[in-house]
């Protein structure tokens, strides 16, 4: 079966933008592309995973940690704290 090469130069995936094949390196079949990030850095990383939606930044998503939310427990050993002193 023949696969048709698809062309994704300069378009935008989320936060990364391909800039170009890099032929000679194969990722399970697929071809890797170099990305340049909106932070900055570049990354190499198969075509499809990219396509397909399954990445959308080089990580740099990951590295910032979101605030959680309070959990359960927090909410409740609150509750507990403000009736015993209200008592």
């Amino acid at each position: 079966m023949t696969y048709r090469k698809l062309d994704i130069t300069g378009r935008v995936f989320g936060k990364l933008t391909a800039l170009r094949a890099i032929p000679e390196k194969r990722d399970r079949g697929n071809v890797v592309w170099l990305f340049k990030c909106e932070c900055g850095s570049e990354c190499e990383i198969g075509g499809s995973f990219v396509t397909k939606g399954d990445r959308r930044s080089c990580g740099c998503d990951t590295r910032t940690i979101p605030e959680a939310p309070p959990s359960l427990i927090d909410k409740y050993l609150k509750t507990l704290t403000t009736r015993r002193r209200g008592a």
